[in-house]
């Protein structure tokens, strides 16, 4: 599969779990590799048929700016769906660094990898949540506390799987 990238993306985005890293924006930089099958826009030499990598770019950004996380894995999962749900993608990788998060070292961070299953995984457990469904059927002879006790062991292991 042939990739595009995006290497050195620097954004800005309030993150963090200490007080004195939530006061104000703070420097991430984001790498960015996209598995995506660009015989199509090669031979139609047409923006419209490629990864757009600067569109790409700005979602990140304005990700970024609207983030409140307290962790760079929030926020790494969060760009990677949304950049696996809009673009088009097959498959990612993406790393977040945090410049000067860690006295002597020179960054610290992050990297993911996901994928089309990942994201189907994600909506369904996003709609399980909307819906208080777990995805779990109960037999009709449990009790009211042994349904309630199945559907939250099922919406931890979706839990467990999503942060896999």
């Amino acid at each position: 599969m042939d990739r595009v990238f995006i290497e050195g993306l620097e954004v800005s985005a309030t993150i963090g779990c200490h007080a004195w890293e939530r006061r104000g924006p703070r420097p991430l930089v984001v790498d960015l590799e996209l598995a995506y099958d660009n015989r199509r826009p090669a031979a139609s030499d047409a923006l419209a048929d490629a990864l757009d990598y600067e569109a790409v770019a700005q979602r990140i950004g304005a990700l970024a700016a609207a983030s409140e996380c307290e962790l760079l894995e929030t926020f790494a999962e969060r760009c990677a769906l949304a950049v696996l749900r809009e673009f088009g993608a097959e498959w990612l990788r993406l790393r977040v660094a945090k410049p000067g998060a860690v006295r002597g070292a020179r960054t610290v961070g992050v990297c993911i990898e996901r994928g089309r299953t990942d994201l189907h995984e994600a909506d369904a457990a996003a709609r399980a949540d909307a819906t208080g469904d777990a995805g779990i059927v109960a037999p009709e002879s449990a009790t009211a506390p042994q349904r309630s006790a199945a559907a939250s062991v099922d919406a931890a292991a979706v839990a467990a799987r999503l942060a896999a």
